[in-house]
């Protein structure tokens, strides 16, 4: 898999647009430049307001900015997708609840599906803004 880099995607997309640290710090109300230095050395992950924030600021979508953590998002997800499904197949059910788990295992056969054609359209794309 290729590997994105949290420095890559977040500095990149902030240089590009012309900011300095400091400079984005204040517009996305970061408390100073060294939070900004820590979401791009990937030594901290943003809060879900700063990553919006980047977004709203920089106009890539979140999924660009932080490539790298929704890479290891998902394969944590395709994980315990995987678990849960073993669990609910090996439960014997009747009736109603027999359609539920059903349909629950139904639901998270689509899932995997998805995450790992995500991950092979990762795989086979230049990773590069």
């Amino acid at each position: 898999m290729a590997r994105v880099d949290y420095q890559y995607s977040l500095r990149t997309f902030r240089r590009k647009a012309g900011l300095t640290q400091r400079d984005l710090a204040f517009l996305i109300g970061a408390r100073n430049e060294s939070q900004i230095s820590r979401y791009e050395r990937g030594s901290r992950s943003a809060n879900l307001h700063d990553a919006l924030a980047y977004h709203v600021i920089l106009g890539p979508p979140v999924e660009e900015l932080f490539a790298a953590i929704l890479i290891s998002v998902r394969l944590a997800s395709k994980d315990r997708l995987r678990q849960l499904q073993a669990a609910i197949a090996l439960k014997k059910e009747k009736g109603r609840k027999l359609q539920i788990t059903a349909r629950k295992l139904t639901w998270i056969s689509r899932r995997l599906a998805e995450i790992i054609a995500s991950n092979e359209i990762i795989n086979t794309s230049d990773a590069r803004p």
